[in-house]
């Protein structure tokens, strides 16, 4: 399936694991309806379910499954959000 990029995250929230996302189109509401998602950055690759997900001054805040503490959030910084493309706003 065709993927494309919807947001960028930005840094660690709080100490379960939460990420702050910019996203790129400056829509929020498709990331609410998301289940999955790919990180990508520099040709690496992560797949994650979404666990939670919530709209935030200047993006969102992604909670990752897996991802349970501030310093997993982090390292994945800088990382672009990819999505199914039918799945983006």
């Amino acid at each position: 399936m065709d993927k494309i990029a919807v947001g960028v995250v930005r840094s660690s929230h709080g100490m379960r694991g939460l990420m702050r996302v910019h996203s790129l189109s400056g829509e929020t509401g498709h990331f609410l309806r998301l289940s999955e998602v790919s990180l990508r950055k520099e040709g690496r690759e992560a797949d994650f379910a979404v666990e939670k997900c919530a709209e935030a001054a200047g993006g969102v805040l992604l909670k990752l499954k897996g991802i349970d503490s501030p310093e997993e959030a982090r390292k994945y910084s800088s990382w672009e959000v990819w999505v199914p493309r039918d799945k983006a706003a």
